[in-house]
C-alpha cells in the first residue's frame, strides 16, 4: 500500500471522532479493526478505555479485536487479561470462535496446556447451524498442530 493512502486511511478514525460519528460502539469496533490490520496494536488500549470513557459499552467484538490482536503479537497478558474481562461481563457472550483465537494465542506461546483447555471450551459452546462449521475449523486447526509437531 503506497504511503499516502496509509497515511490518509490512519487520518479516518480521528475524522470520524471530529465529525462526532465515534459514539457508538460500531463506530469504534471499525476503528479497533483498522488499528488491527494496519498493525497499530498499542493503539487498540487506549481506544477501548476511551469507550469506556466516554460511556461507551465494549462489545464481544471489541473485545475479540482485541484478543485476536493480543493473539498475533504473541502477547499472554493481554490474551489473558481480555478473557477475564470478557468472562466478568455479564453482556458479553463467548461463541466457540473467542475461545479458537485464544487457543491460537497459547499455542503460538507454546503454552499447549491453556491451547488445550481453551479448545475444550471451544467445543463446548459449539451449537447450532454451524456446527459443521465450526467442527470443521477446530478440526483442520488440530491437524495443522499435529503436523507442526511433526516437523519440529
Amino acid at each position: 500500500m503506497p504511503k499516502q493512502n496509509l497515511w490518509k486511511k490512519q487520518s479516518v478514525p480521528q475524522e470520524m471522532k471530529t465529525l462526532r460519528y465515534a459514539n457508538a460502539s460500531l463506530v469504534y469496533n471499525i476503528i479497533l479493526k483498522f488499528y488491527f490490520q494496519t498493525g497499530n496494536i498499542e493503539k487498540i488500549d487506549s481506544l477501548m478505555q476511551e469507550m469506556e470513557q466516554n460511556g461507551i459499552a465494549s462489545d464481544k467484538f471489541a473485545h475479540s479485536i482485541q484478543l485476536s490482536a493480543y493473539t498475533s503479537v504473541s502477547d499472554v497478558e493481554g490474551i489473558e487479561k481480555t478473557l477475564t474481562r470478557m468472562d466478568s461481563d455479564p453482556n458479553i457472550f463467548f461463541d466457540w470462535t473467542t475461545y479458537t483465537v485464544a487457543a491460537k494465542g497459547y499455542t503460538k506461546l507454546d503454552l499447549l496446556t491453556k491451547a488445550l483447555e481453551m479448545l475444550k471450551k471451544s467445543d463446548r459452546l459449539i451449537s447450532g447451524k454451524r456446527r459443521g462449521t465450526a467442527y470443521d475449523s477446530l478440526i483442520t486447526y488440530m491437524l495443522q498442530q499435529g503436523r507442526r509437531q511433526m516437523n519440529s
